[in-house]
């Protein structure tokens, strides 16, 4: 049978008297005579409960562990209602902070789940610092089922302070140091939801920055949003190389040490001047505001913030491509030019020499190829009087090496199928040789 030694019983023989009682029972006023041996409570295995108003309020359980609000007590100290504290509370240790953990023993210091709004705490919201020595330290491990880590720093209206929504640094003596590492992974592996290792966004400021970023930025890809659905108005861009002849880059060196508080590279720079960018792209160019550091209280600046101007060097990407189709372009034409005038020379060289050639190399003919240019076939046509001893058609280059040699068997008009085959891409000469007689060149085009 369970049985409960109830409080107020006990100390009921202590009820109606004024002075301190000196029998052996504690008394309502108090007692005199109370030594190091004395205690209150059960010798058996029942609970002591403490009842104010008829009601149960805290109960020490005869294992030992201590509840308020509830009868069931299942820890040292099981509390089921709000608390309320105006000191220090520390585990494991001595507090120097409202609440302080040390924690040897635990994979977690601090454990907070399964409620809507689980952990609240004003001003420096967590200060979390994690030492194992040897293996890894991890400051904060948070998991929810929307986010895990929610940092919002409030400022209101006029507010000139910084407010900082997620802080992350790193320290050691060895090893790799990750101030904010972000993973976004599915569990399942079922390839269900978007994974976002770590997002950023910025709006409603002056400055806006989703990042910044005071030193190199690595990745392994970066892509750009580029869908067409996000953009309008299209227009071509125009005299790209023009413009860009009006740029003058240089090999300089950044003021390292007059601005130290901004982290610049060091050593020797190739690039643009952004106010000079500016007066040939202006919409390659933004301001940007390095941010200003305070101190410890967040309040005192170290050193104040840095307006400067910045180049979106990515931009001159299509700039570059525009650049580099226009001068295709224009070395097209020129490369028709320079056909036409080899073409008009080999021509007047062949009329020259026409006066010196036998009738049946005179009464011979050469067609221009068609097509010309060509890819891959192209028919030539040709005469060839029937008198004949021997017929050839030369390929060569423009330097008069003989690249291929075709006999013609066939006497009087006819065709044939030359095929570019292994031939590189570029300008040849073609000529029909009548019995060691040149009787006329013509030139064709191969292209890939």
């Amino acid at each position: 049978m369970k049985h409960t030694f109830i409080f107020p019983l006990f100390l009921s023989f202590a009820l109606g008297t004024s002075a301190q009682n000196t029998s052996p029972y504690w008394s309502l006023a108090g007692n005199s005579n109370a030594t190091l041996s004395n205690k209150i409570g059960s010798t058996n295995n029942v609970s002591l409960r403490f009842v104010t108003n008829n009601i149960e309020r805290m109960k020490i359980h005869a294992s030992g562990n201590v509840g308020i609000g509830t009868p069931s007590p299942v820890q040292k100290l099981h509390v089921v209602g709000n608390g309320y504290f105006t000191g220090l509370v520390g585990i494991n240790t001595s507090p120097s902070y409202p609440l302080h953990i040390h924690n040897q023993s635990y994979d977690f210091g601090l454990r907070v789940f399964n409620a809507p709004s689980n952990l609240d705490i004003n001003r420096v919201g967590i200060s979390v610092s994690s030492v194992i020595q040897p293996g890894i330290g991890v400051g904060i491990v948070a998991f929810g089922g929307l986010e895990g880590i929610e940092g919002t720093a409030l400022g209101g209206t006029s507010n000139v302070d910084p407010c900082i929504g997620v802080a992350g640094s790193s320290n050691g003596f060895a090893g790799s140091r990750i101030g904010v590492d972000g993973l976004g992974f599915n569990s399942e592996e079922n390839n269900v939801g978007n994974m976002y290792g770590v997002r950023g966004f910025a709006y409603g400021g002056a400055f806006n920055a989703a990042g910044y970023f005071e030193g190199d930025v690595w990745a392994v890809d970066y892509l750009t949003i580029s869908d067409r659905k996000f953009k309008t108005g299209f227009n071509p861009l125009k005299y790209s190389l023009e413009q860009l002849m009006k740029l003058k880059p240089y090999v300089y060196e950044f003021k390292t040490a007059e601005y130290a508080k901004m982290n610049l590279p060091k050593g020797e720079q190739i690039g643009l001047i952004a106010d000079e960018v500016k007066l040939v792209f202006p919409q390659l160019v933004k301001q940007g505001v390095h941010p200003a550091r305070y101190d410890k209280d967040k309040k005192t600046v170290v050193s104040p913030e840095e307006k400067y101007e910045g180049i979106n060097y990515k931009g001159f990407i299509p700039v570059l491509i525009a650049s580099v189709q226009e001068l295709k372009t224009e070395n097209d034409v020129l490369k028709e030019e320079i056909a036409e005038l080899r073409q008009l020379v080999l021509e007047l060289k062949n009329g020259m020499t026409d006066n010196n050639l036998s009738a049946n190399a005179s009464s011979a003919y050469l067609e221009q190829n068609a097509p010309n240019p060509f890819k891959s076939n192209t028919i030539i046509r040709y005469y060839v009087p029937s008198n004949v001893f021997m017929a050839r058609l030369l390929i060569t280059d423009l330097k008069g090496a003989i690249i291929k040699t075709i006999e013609l068997n066939t006497k009087g008009s006819s065709q044939i199928t030359l095929n570019a085959g292994a031939l590189a891409a570029g300008t040849y000469n073609y000529s029909l040789w009548i019995d060691n007689q040149r009787a006329n060149t013509k030139q064709l085009i191969i292209t890939r």
